[in-house]
């Protein structure tokens, strides 16, 4: 029957997540294998057999920010005045939970790791929105894969792409 995509070339992350069930293996295609990160465009991707991946992580990294209140503020100091601009600013502002980083890790009988960000902007982009939907429903379909196959979930096992990076 082939490959299923979770994830394509096309992610904005250059990884590529594929899986089958019949074959009993992943495709996978990071950047983020055994240490720093590398490009390797004529690189295929690596396959491995789900009884080879002996542990896994998965990674979000969040953050809140303060959307100002600025319309609110205008309007305020339409109607109000000079009090109504403070007013405005103060009950406009509004925090949102946004997400950096968002994957998950695997580790294989060899010895080979691999960091699969499904999301990565380290500005953040807002958790409501749909690019952030989508990397948390391909990291939840991705987690259940592993779990079904008895691969351990290690949650002390830290993974961040921006150590990588340096």
């Amino acid at each position: 029957m082939g490959y299923k995509s979770i994830v394509g070339a096309l992610s904005g992350t250059s990884s590529i997540v594929k899986y089958s069930d019949d074959e009993k293996a992943w495709q996978i295609y990071t950047r983020w294998k055994n240490g720093k990160p590398k490009f390797a465009f004529k690189r295929k991707p690596d396959t491995i057999p789900y009884s080879d991946v002996i542990a896994y992580t998965t990674f979000v990294q969040t953050d809140e920010k303060n959307k100002g209140g600025y319309a609110a503020a205008g309007v305020g100091g339409l109607l109000f005045g000079p009090v109504g601009i403070v007013g405005g600013a103060i009950l406009g502002r509004k925090t949102v939970e946004t997400i950096k980083q968002l994957g998950f890790a695997i580790r294989t009988k060899g010895g080979d790791e691999y960091i699969i960000p499904l999301l990565y902007k380290p500005m953040g982009v807002q958790s409501d929105k749909i690019e952030a939907k989508t990397a948390l429903g391909q990291l939840q379909k991705a987690s259940a894969i592993l779990d079904r196959n008895g691969t351990e979930l290690l949650d002390d096992w830290q993974t961040d792409i921006d150590a990588w990076r340096n």
